[in-house]
């Protein structure tokens, strides 16, 4: 085994070989911090959804679009307590059903400017409602010895999931517009159905 002053000499030299590849990433982070990044970049693109696909004009697609994310906040109280009272799995699957049906139908709609304003409302309290309850899940059937393990690999790739969306939906609204953007982020979604689904046949429930 290496000595302590080996592994500091090794991690010195290998921080000196990257360093310039460490610089932009600073610079990117500083640029694009992750606390609320996700949700001032989700708002934006259903700002950009309501203007361009739905038509609204001034301000109005701004508002209605920060309310289609802060409904978020309201789908993760209202989830929690449904979540204890009719489980976890059922309500996962009830969430992602939902988000799921929105993003698929939401562009549809956007020839209707309020049924498409209700849609996204609705989407944004479904979207998040489910996220707590994932965390939950795993603190309760991972082994004790492995919680920490298993919510660090959870976290980390439900943030490698938005990196791929963050990158994603601009690329589809490029090429489609902004009105079929968000039909691929139905997919996901349907496979979280899919995966709770056998959990809860598993669990018996």
């Amino acid at each position: 085994m290496p000595s302590r002053s080996g592994l500091h000499a090794r991690a010195v030299a290998a921080i000196d070989q990257h360093r310039h590849a460490l610089g932009e990433l600073s610079q990117r982070i500083h640029a694009t911090p992750e606390l609320g990044y996700q949700e001032r970049q989700a708002s934006a693109w259903i700002a950009a959804f309501l203007a361009a696909g739905a038509g609204l004009r001034g301000r109005a697609a701004d508002v209605w679009g920060f309310f289609a994310i802060a409904a978020g906040g309201i789908g993760c109280v209202a989830g929690g307590k449904l979540a204890d009272r009719f489980g976890r799995e059922r309500f996962t699957i009830w969430s992602m059903t939902i988000s799921g049906a929105c993003a698929a139908i939401v562009g549809i709609v956007a020839p209707a400017p309020q049924v498409a304003v209700a849609v996204a409302i609705v989407w944004g309290l479904a979207v998040v409602a489910d996220s707590a309850q994932f965390s939950a899940l795993v603190t309760e059937l991972a082994p004790p010895h492995a919680v920490g393990t298993a919510l660090t690999l959870q976290t980390s790739l439900g943030f490698l999931l938005t990196m791929v969306s963050i990158q994603l939906v601009p690329q589809l609204a490029g090429a489609l517009g902004w009105r079929w953007a968000f039909v691929v982020l139905a997919g996901g979604p349907a496979l979280g159905i899919l995966a709770m689904d056998r959990l809860r046949r598993l669990r018996g429930l």
